[in-house]
């Protein structure tokens, strides 16, 4: 897990493989400050993840509740079909912000003045 700070106070995070109770720990450090108080918009990129489980979804609906709190968009990449199913599967799906890829996100934070 991988996270970048981009121009405009955008946070990427990039996570890849699987996200389970053995590697969920590493995604949640990446993000245990975010947003932090000059993110201006926080990107998690798990178009490379094959596998997420329940304690990666309570991850992700703890990091919407804390971009909520703060104002801070909150964009996720879902490219793969597992974590597409997994997010449809527990409901989540209408809750976020979802596209297909980088760029979809990046033009939904330019359309609403972000970027």
């Amino acid at each position: 897990m991988t996270a970048i700070r981009g121009p405009g106070g955008i946070t990427r995070v990039l996570a890849a493989g699987e996200i389970d109770w053995a590697s969920v720990g590493s995604l949640d450090r990446a993000l245990e400050h975010e947003p932090a108080s000059d993110t201006t918009a926080l990107v998690v990129d798990l178009s490379r993840v094959s596998f997420c489980s329940s304690c990666g979804l309570h991850l992700l609906t703890s990091l919407r509740q804390r971009a909520l709190d703060a104002g801070t968009p909150l964009e996720l990449v879902v490219g793969s079909a597992p974590v597409r199913r997994v997010l449809q599967g527990a409901g989540l799906w209408p809750l976020f912000s979802i596209h297909a890829d980088h760029a979809a996100a990046l033009a939904k934070l330019t359309a609403e003045g972000r970027l």
